[in-house]
């Protein structure tokens, strides 16, 4: 999932980007999504969220959505990221880490996911889902493995996708 819209200016109580908050439509946004996750039953038991202020606000907004005993990683490697660093981490996840919310930000989010999608063999979701990811789209895999350092060497599907509506910053 990337972060939903944050808002777009740095002002006197906003200095760094890393602490810029989500912005109204960000927040309406975030409401459709996780509408979506209980819709279609989406319970990950582990998240793992970058401390960058937007990401942690996301994950505030769909928090009701995960399973009652889920595990909260928050990374600070993930805030800037790139695409390496994201597969890292994703590939080191523990054993117990049996559904994942991923919260991140772009370019390594989109391009971990079109690694992910193209893996699978999925090229005719990798078209429909907009590469980039778009602010709060939810990309969901289902794995044919238990072990996550395995990620990139199993199969699996492109299961479901949550394309947010178009909505202004």
């Amino acid at each position: 999932m990337r972060h939903s819209n944050a808002v777009d200016v740095l002002n006197g109580n906003v200095k760094h980007d890393i602490e810029r908050p989500l912005s109204d439509a960000g927040i309406a946004l975030l409401e459709q999504a996780l509408k979506f996750l209980k819709a279609h039953q989406i319970k990950p038991n582990y998240v793992l969220c970058s401390t960058a202020t937007r990401t942690k606000q996301t994950l505030n907004w769909v928090q009701e959505a995960l399973a009652p005993e889920a595990h909260i990683e928050y990374e600070e490697d993930m805030y800037g990221a790139d695409a390496e660093t994201l597969t890292e981490l994703l590939t080191n996840l523990p054993a117990e880490a049996e559904s994942v919310l991923v919260i991140g930000h772009n370019p390594s989010i989109s391009e971990v996911s079109h690694n992910l999608s193209d893996n699978m063999g999925a090229e005719d979701v990798i078209i429909k889902h907009r590469h980039p990811l778009t602010p709060c789209q939810v990309n969901v895999f289902q794995l044919d493995t238990n072990n996550w350092d395995e990620l990139f060497s199993s199969t699996g599907t492109v299961s479901e996708i949550f394309y947010p509506p178009e909505v202004g910053q």
